[in-house]
């Protein structure tokens, strides 16, 4: 009978470990993901560009295109800065 109940505290203390590391995580990601901006603009010309193409300012790459879209004339382009202190 002892064996039996050591087994389960066991087994609690494993499952409480295993879903506070899951949700440490999850946490640290969404934390992570409010840093990030989204912009929103309208372009005439985007040769060469497409998703995923990165976004750099003076040289340094500070994030990425995320969605292109066309609308009527013009080329409707989302992208992420994801990089701190840019915005």
């Amino acid at each position: 009978m002892k064996k039996h109940v050591f087994w389960l505290i066991e087994l609690f203390i494993w499952l409480f470990i295993i879903v506070f590391i899951i949700f440490s995580i999850r946490f640290y990601n969404a934390k992570k993901a409010a840093k990030e901006s989204t912009y929103h603009i309208f372009l005439q010309d985007i040769d060469g560009l497409m998703k995923g193409s990165p976004i750099k300012l003076m040289g340094v790459q500070v994030g990425y295109v995320t969605e292109i879209n066309i609308i009527d004339d013009y080329m409707y382009v989302s992208f992420l800065i994801s990089k701190e202190k840019v915005t």
